[in-house]
């Protein structure tokens, strides 16, 4: 389970490091060392495990491929996906294309939500987090 925040920077050849909480957690569950990357909602990256992302897709397999905003929606994910592997280091490489969609500059923050890592360009998670901090028990109430 994927927990925490972290403030990290993407260096000049778009890596980025994954912090260790991150990575134990990758080596726990999955064979492969990396992460699926793709574009996500509200402006942010998702970062998905190899079995995670089976369980994405096995979700999006059992939509019907006649309607339309399925369509749309699997164009735009599927699309925009890449697997990342981490290098000696621990850092994956931020696809250009990925990075242009979140906004994404030099200072970022990566989001653990439980079955999956949001990258956040740090000042656009600080506003996100600072206007739903006031929502907080309305959403409680909501979902419990």
């Amino acid at each position: 389970m994927f927990i925490g925040e972290y403030d990290h920077k993407i260096d000049s050849k778009n890596r980025l490091s994954i912090p260790r909480k991150f990575r134990d957690v990758l080596k726990e569950g999955d064979e492969v060392s990396g992460f699926y990357i793709t574009r996500g909602l509200d402006q942010c990256l998702f970062l998905f495990t190899a079995s995670q992302w089976n369980e994405v897709t096995t979700t999006l397999r059992q939509r019907a491929f006649t309607d339309s905003a399925s369509r749309r929606f699997e164009r735009l994910f599927f699309s925009n996906a890449s697997f990342c592997e981490l290098d000696g280091q621990g850092r994956i490489l931020i696809p250009e294309k990925l990075k242009d969609v979140a906004s994404l500059e030099k200072n970022v923050t990566l989001v653990g939500v439980y079955s999956r890592v949001e990258v956040w360009s740090r000042s656009r998670w600080r506003a996100v987090q600072q206007a739903d901090t006031g929502e907080y028990e309305s959403l409680a109430e909501q979902l419990f």
